[in-house]
């Protein structure tokens, strides 16, 4: 069971958005690039293996957060075994991200456990689902495209 390789969801996300991603300093999972009319996009492509229950699961943390909500564009790509990716707009993410469901410890620091499921993310201590595909990213940039967030070529 392999997991996608980071270089070619980011290859992906270039192609489909029109962008040039470079990595971020001392970032292993975090690309950012500037689209031709100046707007900011960000990748985020975390990795996790599958629990025995079934998901996947992974920490966003605060400064993972905060980089991305100071993008006009954040994508997170959750990269799970079987080649399977699950493609977010940060922004529906960012909603359920709160004081309330934040965690701590001593390694990650502030941060959000998300289980990453078939169907959708399950973020610790929120009673929300949210729904997911694996290796959408065609309808993201389509939902993103019906919303005017980011201009694609024609």
């Amino acid at each position: 069971m392999s997991i996608e390789k980071i270089d070619q969801i980011k290859k992906e996300v270039e192609s489909m958005f029109d962008v040039k991603l470079k990595k971020l300093p001392r970032k292993k999972i975090i690309y950012e690039g500037v689209a031709k009319d100046n707007k900011t996009l960000v990748l985020i492509s975390p990795s996790s293996k599958l629990h025995p229950k079934g998901h996947g699961w992974v920490d966003i943390t605060k400064i993972q957060r905060d980089l991305a909500l100071e993008r006009d564009l954040a994508i997170i790509a959750f990269r799970l075994p079987d080649r399977k990716t699950y493609y977010v707009d940060f922004d529906k993410l960012s909603e359920h991200l709160s004081e309330e469901t934040m965690m701590n410890n001593s390694r990650e620091g502030d941060h959000w456990k998300l289980y990453i499921w078939p169907k959708y993310i399950e973020i610790r201590k929120c009673d929300t689902k949210l729904p997911i595909r694996p290796n959408a990213l065609q309808e993201l940039v389509a939902t993103l495209a019906d919303g005017k967030r980011w201009k694609f070529r024609n």
